[in-house]
């Protein structure tokens, strides 16, 4: 599997790619939302994490899914699970994630990927 992680904070993400690796993985480190967008349309991957710590994922996810709608998202965001389920309703994201994701988080996030490609 092949994952864009955007985030300014790769550092700090360590554990949690860590854990994406251990679930086989290959995980690409994008710095801007812009490059996800245009990288969209021609590079394969089956997901794209967001890092979200402007509040404003909504317009970004629906940039990603005007590009290529195959997309599966997921969001790293302080929100509580209530408040992103209303935030995100419609734009089919596969999960949230806490604003310090680690190995555990990425194990889940991989077993929910796994189900909804069938495998």
């Amino acid at each position: 599997m092949r994952i864009a992680i955007i985030t300014q904070r790769k550092d700090s993400l360590a554990a949690f790619s860590a854990g994406l690796a251990a679930q086989g993985a290959q995980t690409d480190w994008l710095s801007t939302p812009k490059q996800a967008i245009d990288q969209a349309r021609i590079y394969p991957r089956n997901m794209v994490i967001l890092d979200d710590q402007t509040g404003d994922f909504r317009a970004i996810l629906s940039d990603l899914m005007e590009a290529n709608a195959l997309l599966h998202t997921a969001v790293i965001t302080p929100m509580d699970a209530e408040s992103f389920h209303e935030a995100s309703e419609g734009l089919g994201v596969l999960s949230s994630l806490p604003p310090s994701p680690n190995a555990e988080h990425a194990h889940y996030l991989m077993d929910k990927l796994k189900e909804v490609l069938g495998g």
